[in-house]
């Protein structure tokens, strides 16, 4: 089974969840996302999985959020706000 993709066209963000890797855990859709960009199915083996879907029919906003709380990094965001952020390293 190939990766579930999602993209959401006005921010260019892309959400990525590799099924190979889900759990079923359910943190991204109960916890890690208040938008209601994850929706949980059961794959051809029963199993709960994540997948992108839109249930409150409010954008993703690209806050990374769901990739950081996910136990076993099945959840990659794409051009979310963690891809911009520059850290510059200090002299010491």
């Amino acid at each position: 089974m190939g990766v579930k993709r999602n993209t959401i066209k006005r921010l260019n963000i892309e959400l990525i969840v590799n099924p190979d890797y889900c759990k079923g855990c359910e943190i991204c859709a109960e916890i890690a996302c208040v938008r209601g960009q994850y929706e949980m199915y059961r794959d051809e083996f029963k199993q709960l999985k994540a997948r992108p879907g839109n249930k409150k029919n409010i954008g993703c906003v690209g806050c990374g959020y769901c990739e950081l709380l996910c136990p076993n990094q099945a959840i990659r965001v794409k051009n979310g706000w963690h891809d911009h952020h520059i850290i510059i390293p200090q002299d010491e």
